[in-house]
C-alpha cells in the first residue's frame, strides 16, 4: 500500500518489517528491491534482487530476478 501511494521509506520500513519475521520470503525481498530502486539506491536495491534468487523457488522467478540483476548491472556500467 505504502509503495502504490509512493510512499517509499514507508514501503521499505514495512517489508524491512516483513523480512525480519519471514526472512526467506523471495517475495519480501522483491518487493524491497523495487522500492529501493523508487528511491534512487541502485546497490541497495541489486542486494535486495540477489537475496530474492537466493530464496526464488522456481525457475520462472530466477529468470526475472536474474533479469533484473542484469538490467542493474548494464545500467551501472554506462
Amino acid at each position: 500500500e505504502h509503495y502504490a501511494n509512493g510512499e517509499f521509506p514507508e514501503a521499505r520500513q514495512a517489508l524491512q518489517d516483513a523480512i525480519s519475521i519471514q526472512d526467506t520470503e523471495h517475495q519480501f525481498y522483491q518487493l524491497l528491491g523495487l522500492t529501493e530502486l523508487s528511491m534512487g539506491e541502485e546497490d541497495q536495491a541489486r542486494e535486495s534482487f540477489k537475496l530474492a534468487l537466493e530464496y526464488a523457488r522456481d525457475p520462472e522467478e530466477e529468470k526475472y530476478y536474474n533479469r533484473k540483476l542484469r538490467l542493474l548491472a548494464e545500467h551501472k556500467t554506462d
